[in-house]
């Protein structure tokens, strides 16, 4: 197993373990105050289509990205695309604050 390998091997397993939190009322909270983002993997088995509709159901103002070839932990097979997301979306609402 190479290093990257165990990091992400690691980092599942806690994600697993924590799985099982809702986060539902904390997001839709401020979800029409701050942009809130959603990056999912279509072959994400913690995410069906069918729950990233409802997700887009109860949380119409946030912001949906579906990445077809993905599955999940995106952040570490999309994460240049996710960061560069990120940037832009920093940058645009530092011009709007000033």
């Amino acid at each position: 197993m190479t290093p990257a390998n165990g990091l992400a091997d690691a980092f599942a397993r806690q994600i697993r373990e924590r799985d099982q939190a809702d986060w539902y009322e904390a997001a839709l909270s401020v979800s029409a105050r701050i942009p809130v983002h959603f990056w999912n993997g279509q072959h994400d088995p913690h995410l069906p289509p069918e729950t990233i509709k409802e997700f887009r159901e109860d949380f119409p103002d946030a912001r949906f990205k579906v990445f077809t070839d993905a599955g999940s932990l995106l952040f570490f097979s999309h994460y240049t695309d996710i960061l560069n997301h990120m940037k832009n979306v920093m940058a645009r609402d530092t011009v709007r604050a000033q």
